[in-house]
C-alpha cells in the first residue's frame, strides 16, 4: 500500500504521466512561440510588456 503510494506521488511530482508530458510540451512550444514573437516584435510596445511580465 505505501508503496504504490510513493510511486504515485513520485508521478506527480515528475508529471511524468501522459497529461504531465502533454502539459510540459504544450508550455515549451507556447514559451518557444512568445520568445520568437519577442525576437521578431521587439519594437512594438506591447508586446514587450507581455513578455516582460512573462520573464518577471
Amino acid at each position: 500500500m505505501l508503496n504504490q503510494d510513493i510511486r504515485k506521488a513520485r508521478v506527480i511530482k515528475y508529471g511524468f504521466n501522459g497529461k504531465g508530458v502533454a502539459m510540459l510540451s504544450i508550455f515549451l512550444i507556447f514559451f518557444l512561440f512568445i520568445l520568437l514573437l519577442y525576437s521578431r516584435i521587439q519594437n512594438h510596445f506591447p508586446f514587450n510588456i507581455i513578455s516582460l511580465l512573462i520573464f518577471a
